[in-house]
């Protein structure tokens, strides 16, 4: 089967993608007939934010499985298939058409959003109590991971081995033994034990992925090398609408952008999807005139003002 757009990544960049294309504006109650695939290596939807609690301000704030499920909802509903425990090994462009090849069968499509977020396993807090994402001060690391779950040898994770190195030292203070394992991308595809040699896993209280590892470096876009993309430290390089240097390859979310966030990355996947959306249809069911009020109704960008942001100097090359 032809799908008309593949999204990797079933957080909320992908998710809300996958809605903006399906359904046109976000208030369209009719949804289009596009063939939209939503593929994730996680075993449910929502990547780490299922986990999380998120605060935007003081007075607002929600749990993050409860914005997970609202969209994985509206999605089925709207006729967008999931594929889970379903891991990406590469994606060839040939012709119109991407290849999308998945550790189980190949696919393809007319369009591809990679919105797989920064870390490479997904499911990483489902046992918070052998392995947590170090997200915090060191202090507060041995606080929560020594009190909560009684680690005292603990195995340090990431892919900057500087940045792991740094975190053991901090870390020594608290726990009676602090050892590092460099992830890289050959060892990135054992989910089992999350890229980790079995014995060496199971020798360790608890395992501590370094968050700040991956926002130096992107842990989760390693089945993008064979293409020729540009990117920086693992991170893709888009322009204004999220499409990369390769036409018709977007990026949305974290991917994109070390700085991190379920607002960041809702706006980031609405900007990429009306993109699309315009492309495969400028009218939609419910409103003839096209993807407004969010995008113009002219045929180019060149009235846009995004084009016109081009054409000044804070953004020409020195």
């Amino acid at each position: 089967m032809i799908y008309d757009v593949i999204i990797i990544g079933s957080g909320p960049s992908g998710m809300y993608a996958g809605l903006i294309i399906q359904k046109g504006t976000p208030v369209q109650s009719v949804p289009e007939d596009f063939k939209v695939k939503i593929i994730d290596a996680g075993s449910s939807p929502g990547g780490l934010t299922k986990y999380g609690f998120i605060q935007i301000s003081k007075s607002w704030a929600f749990h993050g499985r409860n914005l997970i499920g609202s969209l994985y909802k509206e999605g089925l509903e709207a006729g967008i298939e999931y594929s889970f425990n379903e891991k990406v090994c590469e994606i060839i462009k040939r012709d119109d058409l991407f290849y999308v090849t998945t550790d189980k069968q190949e696919y393809f499509s007319k369009f591809v959003i990679v919105a797989t977020g920064i870390m490479p396993f997904p499911d990483i807090l489902a046992n918070p109590d052998k392995t947590n994402v170090g997200s915090h001060t060191p202090r507060e690391m041995a606080k929560e991971f020594k009190t909560d779950y009684g680690w005292n040898n603990v195995l340090v994770v990431g892919n900057s081995e500087k940045s792991i190195n740094n975190l053991k030292e901090c870390l020594k203070t608290y726990f009676n033994e602090v050892e590092i394992f460099l992830l890289d991308k050959d060892n990135s595809m054992n989910l089992t034990t999350f890229g980790i040699p079995s014995k060496l896993y199971e020798s360790y209280d608890g395992v501590i992925f370094d968050y700040n590892s991956y926002k130096l470096k992107n842990g989760t876009t390693y089945f993008l090398e064979n293409l020729s993309l540009d990117m920086i430290n693992g991170y893709i390089i888009t322009n204004y609408f999220g499409e990369t240097s390769i036409s018709n390859l977007y990026a949305s979310g974290t991917v994109t952008t070390p700085t991190s966030g379920v607002m960041a990355a809702i706006y980031s996947a609405q900007i990429v999807a009306l993109d699309i959306g315009r492309k495969l249809c400028k009218e939609t069911k419910a409103d003839p005139s096209g993807r407004f009020p969010f995008f113009p109704r002219e045929f180019t960008w060149d009235g846009s003002y995004q084009e016109g942001l081009k054409r000044l100097s804070i953004y020409k090359k020195s």
